[in-house]
């Protein structure tokens, strides 16, 4: 692959890093809103998808989120590195993928739970609360599709 592969392919990780940590930092600093159907709250997720393993210790919460964080960074790099042939939509997908992952993990290091602010309602109906690196980690889930 070419140089410049490479650098789009890591660009596009440390972009979605980069926009992830921006938009909580951007969303903590706001006061709860509603715009149209999007409703901006701060809500501390100390769990994992959808409060999962809320019920452990904080410690063990931590060390475990983060040690699958770290790991799942592993395995992209190894796979970055075996794709024999430059699958670039598939390389594009892993990138953003574990830069959503990488997104969480940082802010599970860093406070202990991961900052969520995006909802969805329609009436009574309100979606889970989440941020931008669970939607970057779906396009990356798309793109790999």
């Amino acid at each position: 692959m070419k140089k410049r592969d490479w650098v789009q392919i890591f660009g596009l990780f440390f972009l979605a890093l980069l926009l992830d940590q921006y938009t909580k930092f951007w969303a903590t600093s706001k006061p709860e809103s509603w715009h149209g159907i999007l409703h901006i709250v701060t809500v501390h997720n100390h769990g994992a998808m959808l409060g999962l393993f809320s019920n452990l210790t904080a410690f063990l919460r931590i060390v475990l989120l983060s040690t699958s964080g770290i790991f799942i960074l592993s395995i992209y790099f190894f796979l970055q590195y075996i794709i024999p042939i430059p699958i670039l939509k598939l390389r594009y997908g892993l990138s953003l993928l574990v830069g959503g992952i990488l997104g969480n993990v940082i802010d599970r290091i860093a406070h202990g739970y991961v900052i969520d602010f995006i909802s969805i309602g329609f009436g009574k109906w309100h979606s889970p609360v989440w941020n931008a690196a669970d939607m970057i980690q779906w396009v990356g889930y798309f793109v790999i599709a």
